[in-house]
């Protein structure tokens, strides 16, 4: 499965790897609460007074380094991130159940329509996942179809986005 909280800004080794290393995708993050958030505890002004507002974050190193988490940290007082948790599924439920605004991509909260953008992305927010194959599974059948399917893919439409669209329609 894919592990949406082994992020990092980039491949930090080449020594295992093979293959051309790419950019992936990116994935876009921005703040959101929902509908029963937002009438229990106002819309939140990133420019006054957060203290009464609860924030959904993160004890997880890797994810903390994140620019979002960071600015976060940064803008957020402390005592106002009462919820922190090592998944980002746990994150998601708990800002869609109201219990406060978190870090979300964009694409998932898209389907989710009583959500709310409350604090809009920014160019740096944006998370890039790479292609890298390791060098004892880079020439496996499994490894290799799946390539072939992101390159026919990308070559169709010079991006990868909605590749899952193409990957049940191939299978």
């Amino acid at each position: 499965g894919f592990d949406r909280n082994a992020m990092s800004t980039s491949p930090r080794s080449r020594l295992n790897f093979c293959g051309e290393l790419i950019n992936f995708i990116d994935l876009e993050f921005s703040f959101f609460a929902s509908d029963e958030y937002i009438k229990n505890n106002g819309f939140p002004d990133f420019d006054g007074d957060l203290s009464d507002h609860i924030f959904i974050g993160s004890y997880v190193e890797e994810v903390l380094r994140t620019p979002f988490m960071d600015w976060m940290e940064r803008i957020v007082q402390n005592d106002s991130i009462r919820i922190r948790t090592n998944r980002y599924d746990d994150a998601e439920s708990l800002v869609s159940e109201g219990l406060g605004i978190g870090a979300l991509l964009r694409k998932s909260a898209q389907w989710m329509p009583w959500l709310r953008e409350v604090m809009p992305a920014r160019d740096n927010w944006i998370v890039p996942v790479w292609r890298i194959t390791h060098v004892d599974l880079h020439r496996s059948s499994k490894v290799q179809s799946f390539l072939r399917v992101l390159h026919k893919h990308q070559q169709k439409h010079g991006t990868i986005q909605d590749l899952e669209k193409s990957i049940a329609v191939q299978i």
